[in-house]
């Protein structure tokens, strides 16, 4: 649950959780931010109640959940399960990634950065991520 708008005067919030923004409406009662009867609703179904209205009131409990959250959404990009395999290899990871390149430089490259040097070609590392290099110029070149 990560706040997205708050508005005291107005009585307003925005949320993000798992994804989708909700509005929910709140009141000041009983010196206690608290939501309107059909916000409290929506939000109890989706499990934020409790989370929603501590936070309103100043709570940092759920300062940290709300960061990890932001992060992992960040970066989830950057990640592929793989519980199903026993193993990956170079070219499935182009596959997991989706990199599709017609001449094969990208995969070409890639292989050599992943692998500098420890190949069966027995060239060294320098020259492994040298040629790696050239590999990138000439797809720029094409792809211009």
């Amino acid at each position: 649950m990560i706040i997205k708008y708050k508005n005291n005067g107005l009585g307003l919030c925005r949320v993000e959780h798992n994804g989708v923004e909700v509005e929910f409406n709140y009141e000041y009662v009983k010196n206690r931010w608290t939501l309107t009867e059909s916000s409290a609703v929506r939000a109890s179904h989706i499990g934020i109640w409790n989370r929603l209205e501590d936070t309103l009131n100043g709570s940092t409990e759920y300062l940290e959940d709300e960061q990890q959250e932001a992060k992992e959404k960040k970066y989830d990009i950057y990640f592929k399960d793989v519980s199903k395999l026993d193993e990956v290899d170079v070219y499935q990871v182009h596959s997991l990634f989706n990199v599709i390149d017609a001449s094969g430089c990208l995969h070409h490259a890639s292989k050599k950065i992943l692998l500098p040097g420890v190949r069966t070609g027995g060239k060294e590392r320098y020259k492994d991520i040298e040629e790696a290099r050239d590999t990138l110029n000439r797809w720029l070149e094409i792809n211009k």
